[in-house]
């Protein structure tokens, strides 16, 4: 017979006694530049590591916590005890974007030999007298024997084979950080999806109502007449109609003459995805078109064009103001982040808007959202 049950009763209380005892040197290594090369020289990494408890479960008290500042190189240099092989860090950064950069947990290479007790065969002679052993020291009760039982589970040996980590991480810099309104996906309306009904040739075509948007207040309207209002940053005309089994649904998000807007690739840092300030010499569009073509049986989609994709976002120049002479004093921009769509509801991930006239900075201060405390606002 192979007895089991004992050893898993007592394995996490077993683990938490040895290690308690067996505390090693770590040291985790962290090099840390801008996207341009350059040294961060004022970020700190902390490293919390357990005192010998059951990670995951105790309260900070239990835990270590040991940091250290970045050098002139920008290396930060974090030397530590640890019990446990595997531990977690933290990254601050206060001149560069590191928001939403999750340090991952780290583990500690290690040769583990396991007790003889763990796994005991009765039917042996040799498990037998370990079993007996075990019984023995279970029957006894106190304290001092509780504590040899749970001991015999220990690891025979323990050896790390490597007790540093090193990592490089890249961030981009703070530059101006201004205050400005910014909305997450959460904060916008729902729109009207009422609908006119217009035969054209052959086929009855939905339209539904123009909607113009405010950026800076997160709001929607319909428009009373064709002009565009004095806070409307762009306007949305939509359209439904079905041909032969597919069904088509098209839409243009449409700028006021003398504004418009234009297309980027994001990044790719998660915490810096889009742009610091707005390119004033870049072609802005005065029409965005976007439409799904799907199969109205089955409802699969055959062809689509999204109005902004998840790797994309876009600089807006709006509400250009005009001078008695005619000439132009400028506009507002504002940028808006994909995923975008636009059906019962306008959705971007988030959308940042500079109310100071013709600033084309776009890189919003996130401590400063003039649009209130917003929790999901988290890219500057």
């Amino acid at each position: 017979m192979v007895v089991r049950g004992i050893v898993t009763v007592c394995a996490a209380l077993c683990a938490g006694a040895v290690f308690a005892r067996s505390w090693q040197d770590g040291n985790l290594t962290v090099e840390l530049f801008d996207v341009y090369g350059k040294p961060i020289t004022d970020a700190k990494v902390t490293v919390k590591s357990g005192k010998g408890i059951a990670w995951g479960w105790g309260l900070d008290s239990e835990y270590n916590f040991t940091s250290a500042n970045s050098d002139a190189n920008g290396i930060a240099e974090v030397k530590f005890r640890f019990c446990e092989p595997d531990f977690i860090w933290f990254l601050e950064t206060p001149s560069h974007y590191s928001q939403r950069y999750f340090t991952p947990r780290e583990f500690f290479k290690r040769k583990v030999v396991e007790s003889d007790y763990k796994t005991i065969d009765t039917n042996t002679v040799e498990g037998l007298a370990k079993w007996n052993e075990l019984k023995k020291l279970e029957d006894a009760g106190d304290e001092e024997s509780m504590l040899k039982y749970m001991e015999k589970f220990a690891p025979k040996s323990v050896t790390y084979t490597n007790n540093g980590i090193r990592r490089s991480l890249k961030f981009y810099p703070k530059r101006n950080p201004q205050p400005m309104y910014a909305y997450a996906a959460g904060d916008w309306p729902d729109i009207p999806l009422t609908k006119t009904l217009v035969k054209k040739e052959g086929y009855t075509m939905d339209v539904y109502p123009i909607v113009e948007f405010d950026l800076e207040r997160a709001e929607a309207h319909v428009p009373s007449g064709t002009n565009f209002g004095s806070r409307a940053d762009f306007r949305f005309e939509r359209y439904y109609f079905e041909t032969n089994g597919v069904a088509n649904f098209y839409g243009k998000m449409v700028f006021a003459p003398g504004c418009g807007a234009y297309r980027r690739k994001q990044t790719g840092d998660a915490s810096f995805p889009s742009c610091y300030t707005a390119d004033t010499n870049a072609v802005f569009e005065t029409q965005i078109d976007f439409y799904t073509i799907y199969d109205v049986k089955t409802g699969k989609t055959i062809k689509a064009k999204r109005l902004l994709g998840e790797d994309e976002f876009l600089v807006l120049r709006t509400r250009m103001q005009v001078g008695e002479n005619g000439v132009t004093n400028g506009w507002h921009y504002s940028k808006l982040l994909g995923r975008g769509r636009v059906s019962g509801n306008l959705y971007f991930k988030q959308s940042v808007f500079n109310p100071r006239l013709n600033d084309p900075n776009l890189e919003l201060d996130l401590g400063r959202n003039l649009a209130g405390r917003k929790y999901d606002v988290v890219w500057p």
